[in-house]
């Protein structure tokens, strides 16, 4: 049976691509079963029996390799800092992806606003040229049009404001996020 040291021991597991999961532990003192099962064809090693083919392993005798240990922690090392880095990067790309949504949904609000506002720019416009002689009238025409057009500008601000606010957070907090290392492979 395969029984590996638990309490008050010191362990390192080490997960790549190509080994799978390795665990090197060293000081005896409380065991648990390991068992060596099959499923789908494929050995996997466990802490709990096997549901179909298997047996328990005996790791009575079994010994580490001379560093072993050091190289599992140097590998869980870099690991670590590779998971770390890989973290950082899509935190960046998140944020410029968020920064660049924003941007796009402000400058929907400029069109839409501008939209508005050409139509009644244009009016204001006319009555310029074709009240000439009625001056009282086209004042108070162009009164009206330009308190629409203060209303469209100010529902437009009010929606365009909370984005740029955003965009400025999010650049902020995009200066500070930590640049990843490249990374170089062995």
């Amino acid at each position: 049976m395969l029984r590996l040291p638990l309490a008050r021991s010191r362990c390192a597991i080490v997960t790549t691509l190509v080994m799978g999961s390795l665990a090197i532990c060293w000081t005896s003192v409380a065991y648990a079963d390991v068992f060596r099962c099959v499923e789908a064809g494929k050995i996997i090693y466990q802490g709990t029996p096997c549901r179909a083919q298997g047996q328990a392993v005996d790791m009575t005798h079994a010994r580490v390799p001379e560093g072993a240990a050091d190289k599992a922690n140097a590998e869980l090392d870099r690991l670590r800092t590779s998971a770390a880095a890989q973290e950082s990067e899509q935190r960046i790309i998140d944020t410029s992806a968020e920064i660049g949504r924003l941007e796009r949904q402000l400058a929907g609000y400029e069109r839409a606003e501008e939209a508005e506002l050409a139509p009644l720019r244009s009016a204001l416009g006319y009555m310029s040229f074709n009240m000439a002689g009625a001056a009282w009238e086209r004042a108070g025409a162009e009164e009206s049009i330009r308190k629409k057009m203060q209303t469209v500008t100010e529902q437009y601000e009010s929606k365009k404001q909370p984005v740029r606010e955003r965009i400025a957070r999010l650049r902020g907090q995009s200066a500070t996020l930590p640049r990843p290392a490249p990374t170089t492979t062995p």
